[in-house]
């Protein structure tokens, strides 16, 4: 049967292989010898190098992608990922990963290090100190990303200077995350980026300002002693606010009043994952259990949410703050059509019995029947 296939021009097939994973762009080289080097022009080169937590494993899959790189052809890239657990043991092989990353004319460049052996999970620690990564730029013709949209540093120290060269040496840059820095204390988004994503994530920053600036999505991860200086900020139509802390009265504050144009939001706080998530027309709160049972005090919700029109409340459990709350989102959610609820007992890490949760639906009912206007429908699961 005739290969029509194999026929087709050189830059089609390498646009067709562009879109494989690279292990089966490679494997492609065994078709024929027409096939052979076909896939060291590639578009694309993602290495996702996290496997077991073995580091005999690791290194071995880091000098495969080496070697797939001392073939690679194809400049400039599109896309250049490297996904990888790290040990000190192994560092002159990740440099050159990192090398070629930050030699190579490329429009999206993302860089995530997970260290291989974790002592402290109480504390974050980079794989590459900023002292490291400043010999990579200085070595690097980085000033000549002019056609970088995309970046992700993980895992990577860099400080407010780094983040700044970056911002200044990159015109089109669009998409920014910054995860796991301990040496970045200040960072000021302004009005002359083209950014529309950025994403700060755990973190140690003490200030963090975006003063009118066209930015899509924000999501910012980390401490409560972050100052976040937000101005004019209503293009964020994709909020995510995530503090290790509990501290709701500052979170919703801080998104009702600043951002008015949310077409996603999600809260999160503290490790038991407190989160609201609107998507649309309909809100979604999962994990509630952990919201105490005090009071929210001095809670103000100054804009309403007049598209809004079903509310999801998951892990109720009847304390004021809950009912407070609801209070809000009742009164806010102008055109409110549908408020569902999902009870939780104290009991909800456990197998709970038909009879504990027919309970926790009763007085679910009980206590939110009045506080749900005529018109909307309440529905307890």
């Amino acid at each position: 049967m005739e290969d029509k296939l194999s026929q087709l021009p050189d830059d089609i097939l390498v646009s067709i292989l562009s879109k494989l994973t690279l292990k089966e762009a490679v494997l492609t080289s065994f078709l024929s010898s027409r096939w052979r080097y076909i896939w060291t022009r590639v578009t694309r080169l993602n290495f996702n190098l996290v496997t077991e937590f073995c580091r005999k494993e690791t290194l071995r899959h880091i000098n495969w992608a080496n070697h797939v790189l001392g073939l690679h052809k194809s400049s400039p890239l599109e896309e250049f990922t490297v996904s990888s657990l790290f040990h000190s043991s192994f560092q002159y092989e990740v440099d050159k990963l990192l090398k070629f990353a930050l030699s190579t004319k490329i429009q999206s460049l993302k860089i995530e290090l997970i260290p291989l052996e974790w002592p402290d999970f109480t504390h974050i620690q980079p794989c590459l100190d900023l002292k490291r990564f400043r010999e990579y730029l200085s070595s690097s013709p980085i000033f000549g990303f002019k056609n970088l949209k995309v970046l992700t540093l993980g895992g990577i120290d860099v400080d407010n200077q780094v983040v700044n060269i970056f911002l200044s040496s990159c015109p089109l840059l669009e998409q920014l995350s910054i995860r796991k820095s301990q040496v970045l204390k200040h960072l000021e988004i302004g009005p002359s980026l083209k950014l529309r994503h950025l994403e700060i994530y755990e973190c140690n920053i003490d200030s963090l300002e975006i003063c009118n600036a066209n930015i899509a999505s924000f999501c910012f991860y980390g401490m409560e002693k972050t100052n976040l200086l937000l101005e004019n900020v209503t293009s964020v139509v994709n909020l995510q606010i995530e503090i290790f802390r509990p501290s709701l009265p500052r979170l919703v504050e801080l998104t009702t009043m600043k951002f008015t144009q949310l077409v996603k939001l999600s809260l999160e706080v503290d490790t038991c994952q407190y989160k609201i998530t609107w998507s649309n027309t309909q809100i979604y709160i999962p994990s509630a259990p952990i919201i105490p049972y005090g009071p929210i005090r001095k809670l103000t919700w100054q804009n309403p949410y007049p598209h809004l029109k079903v509310v999801r409340y998951e892990g109720y459990l009847g304390g004021s703050a809950d009912n407070e709350f609801i209070t809000y989102l009742v009164e806010k959610s102008l055109a409110l059509e549908k408020f569902i609820v999902t009870p939780c007992d104290h009991s909800s890490y456990s197998n709970k019995s038909s009879k504990v949760e027919r309970r926790s639906r009763n007085r679910a009912w009980r206590q939110l029947q009045g506080k749900v206007p005529k018109g909307v429908e309440l529905v307890i699961l």
